[in-house]
C-alpha cells in the first residue's frame, strides 16, 4: 500500500474511520514504512474486514506494545513523565547514557537477566505485553488488567507494605506525644436544699456587711460634724 494516511482516511470515512496511522519499523538508523496501518473507528464493535477501493482487507484488534521509559528503562510511563534516574539500556548502570556505554556484558534493568532492557525476550516485557492484550480485549484500565492477570502480586505487595510499616520503629518523640493525665476525682452531687441554705447564708452575710458599712459611714459623718 503506497497510499498516504490522508488518502486511506478519506476512503474509510464512509465506513466510520476517524484516524489512520502507518506502522514504521527501524532498520539501522532509518525508519521504513510497512504495509500495516492502525485504523480507528467511531464504533466499539470491530469489523473483520474493511473495503479499500475494490479490495476487502482483513482487520484484527491492535495490541499496543508496552510503554517503556527511555530514561529509567521502567515500564508504564514515558521519558517526559519520568521521575527516576538515568539508567543505561544495555548495562543497567545508573547515571549512564546508553549511547556512551562500552560494556561488553548486557544486563536488563527490569529483570536483571543478561539482555538489554529493550529486548522482547525479557520476561517483564512479555508480562507487560500480556497486560496490554487483556486491557485492549476487555476494555479495562491498565491496573484492572494487571490485577486480573496477577492477583497474587497485589496481595503480596500489600502484605509487604503492611509488614514494613509495622516492623519499622517509630521515630516520634515521646516527649511530644506522651500526655500525662491526672487521676479523675469523683464529685459529690449537691442537693437543692443545701444550695438554698448556702444562698440564704450568703444573702444574710451581704446584709450584715451592708449594715456595718452604713453604720460606719454615719459615724464618720457625725465625727466630721463635731
Amino acid at each position: 500500500m503506497k497510499s498516504t494516511e490522508e488518502e486511506i482516511l478519506e476512503g474509510l470515512s464512509s465506513q466510520g474511520g476517524t484516524a489512520v496511522k502507518r506502522i514504521f519499523m527501524k532498520k539501522g538508523t532509518t525508519l521504513v514504512a510497512t504495509k500495516h496501518v492502525i485504523l480507528t473507528f467511531n464504533t466499539t464493535k470491530l469489523s473483520s474486514t474493511v473495503k479499500a477501493g475494490y479490495i476487502y482487507c482483513k482487520t484484527r484488534l491492535y495490541i499496543p506494545n508496552p510503554i517503556r521509559c527511555f530514561k529509567c528503562q521502567r515500564f508504564g510511563h514515558s521519558k517526559t513523565a519520568c521521575r527516576g534516574r538515568l539508567t543505561c539500556c544495555k548495562c543497567a548502570s545508573v547515571d549512564h547514557l546508553t549511547s556512551d556505554c562500552q560494556s561488553a556484558e548486557l544486563l536488563c534493568a527490569n529483570c536483571k537477566q543478561p539482555h538489554s532492557a529493550d529486548s522482547k525476550d525479557c520476561p517483564q516485557w512479555k508480562k507487560e505485553k500480556k497486560i496490554q492484550e487483556v486491557r485492549t480485549q476487555q476494555n479495562l484500565s491498565y491496573y484492572e488488567a494487571k490485577k486480573l492477570l496477577f492477583p497474587e502480586q497485589n496481595s503480596m505487595s500489600y502484605s509487604n507494605a503492611l509488614k514494613s510499616s509495622t516492623s519499622q520503629p517509630s521515630q516520634t518523640d515521646e516527649r511530644l506525644t506522651k500526655v500525662i493525665v491526672p487521676p479523675l476525682i469523683k464529685l459529690t452531687p449537691v442537693k437543692p436544699n443545701v444550695l438554698r441554705v448556702k444562698k440564704c447564708f450568703y444573702e444574710r452575710k451581704l446584709q450584715q456587711n451592708h449594715l456595718t458599712n452604713s453604720a460606719a459611714q454615719s459615724k464618720s459623718k457625725a465625727f466630721s460634724k463635731c
